[in-house]
């Protein structure tokens, strides 16, 4: 039965893995993981009971119950990725880019037009390609170097996109 621990404990470390990433820490997933990991059980009953959860979880996944800016925020995957230490960074983006969003997209589509509604998006792009730089270059969060040409990337293709909207302006 030695070969039956083993398999149980290859289980267990990718159910971790692979509720902590998809789903965050303050999931329920993630406490109903640790309340399995917490009891006395052998280590194949655990690995059992993490497949069913993991089985509940797909199904989420696949009835898209997981796709909500919340779930999003709260996954590490983008923490993991720029090894961020700060797990507040992402979501404060984010919960700064969903008006920012919702207000070029409202522009766009009703006020292309208003010139002096497309000049603020054209300030507030410069703004963003701005703060990647100084992120960047005084190395304020920590990124890790794939982070840092990544957000290097996004600040060029916003600077050419406000470039190309201050042209037509």
């Amino acid at each position: 039965h030695y070969e039956d621990e083993a398999v149980a404990f290859g289980i267990i470390a990718r159910a971790k893995t692979i509720i902590e990433t998809v789903t965050g820490r303050n999931s329920a997933y993630y406490e109903q993981m640790q309340s399995v990991l917490e009891q006395n059980w052998m280590e194949i009953n655990k690995a059992q009971v993490l497949i069913g959860i993991l089985t509940a979880l797909k199904g989420d996944l696949l009835d898209g119950n997981l796709s909500s800016i919340t779930q999003l925020i709260r996954g590490t995957l983008f923490n993991d990725f720029f090894q961020v230490v700060n797990t507040y960074v992402f979501p404060l983006i984010g919960i700064n880019l969903l008006p920012f969003s919702i207000f070029v997209l409202y522009v766009s589509r009703y006020q292309l037009k208003n010139k002096s509604l497309v000049t603020l998006i054209v300030i507030l792009d410069v703004l963003w390609v701005v703060g990647s730089v100084v992120i960047i270059s005084l190395d304020l969060f920590d990124l890790a170097l794939n982070g840092k040409i990544l957000m290097a990337v996004v600040a060029v293709w916003i600077g050419f996109l406000g470039y190309k909207q201050f042209q037509n302006t």
